[in-house]
């Protein structure tokens, strides 16, 4: 668990009785519509919903101090910034 001050009426707070974290966001985003590769998220537990990966877990740090990572939109971007890639073929 991770420890949050606040309560429900605080900014990127969480909620809960006797001030256990229960209730809370687990995405939020902001959003540059005049430049959509400025944009930024933040998303616990990680990257992946597999456990066993290496993503797994790797966005909670950012997620427990309110920090965010880019969530790129362009194609181009995305390929510059692009640390592995995973290419699914069906079998045949």
């Amino acid at each position: 668990m991770i420890e949050r001050g606040g309560d429900g009426n605080t900014v990127i707070g969480t909620s809960g009785p006797n001030f256990r974290q229960t209730h809370g966001a687990s995405f939020r985003e902001i959003l540059d519509v005049s430049d959509w590769d400025r944009l930024v998220a933040t998303s616990v537990p990680g990257q992946s919903g597999q456990p066993g990966s290496k993503h797994y877990g790797d966005l909670l740090p950012l997620w427990a101090e309110g920090k965010y990572f880019p969530l790129l939109y362009g194609k181009q971007k995305i390929e510059a910034m692009a640390k592995e890639r995973l290419t699914l073929e069906p079998a045949r």
